[in-house]
């Protein structure tokens, strides 16, 4: 996948495709036409985020393209794999009203969206609500001088150190593969101004 996703990138730019949406709307296409019927029964899932302009600013947009339709309310893990694709944009037209994540944002709050290999994503989430409730403990006494992230560097820092845990958890299980490892990559992308 990483070489095909670096070609289809390049194309991409190429086409001058410039906005989330469009560049949603052609992987999906893509997969949909390139990806054998055996590649796709295994169920595909990418997420796609960054800012988009509009009338009043800029404000972020989460595309997801995926062939897997649901997920078990018990286990966590994806069902409903089919060999079509769909795409939704889920901060934005979604979650922005329906979870007041304008309120959140305001208070310190976050929005994450987790996805992979169920095992690696259900012990994420395990942790994050583990390690929240340290991280509040702590920085609830002020003569400690901890306190929450500030700065998007300081939040990438979290970030990477739950990834750092999980990868950790990986390498001293008994899976056969390698489903996650190596060192985490993550990007920070700034927030234009007016958003």
């Amino acid at each position: 996948m990483g070489p095909w996703m670096k070609t289809f990138i390049e194309g991409q730019e190429r086409d001058k495709c410039d906005t989330l949406e469009a560049f949603a709307t052609a992987l999906k296409v893509a997969l949909q036409k390139e990806m054998t019927e055996t590649e796709k029964l295994c169920g595909s899932i990418i997420h796609l985020a960054g800012y988009v302009q509009d009338k009043s600013g800029s404000h972020p947009e989460f595309w997801f393209v995926k062939n897997v339709y649901g997920m078990d309310k018990v286990t966590g893990e994806y069902v409903d794999v089919r060999d079509t694709f769909q795409i939704s944009e889920d901060f934005w037209n979604r979650d922005w009203d329906k979870n007041k994540l304008e309120e959140l944002f305001q208070r310190g709050g976050f929005q994450l969206y987790i996805n992979g290999f169920t095992p690696g994503r259900v012990s994420y989430l395990i942790l994050h609500s583990v390690m929240n409730q340290f991280f509040f403990s702590v920085w609830k006494n002020p003569a400690w001088k901890f306190r929450p992230p500030r700065s998007l560097e300081e939040s990438e820092l979290l970030v990477r150190l739950y990834i750092c845990i999980i990868v950790v958890l990986f390498r001293i299980s008994d899976y056969g593969a390698r489903f996650i490892g190596g060192v985490p990559q993550t990007y920070r992308i700034p927030a234009p101004t007016r958003t």
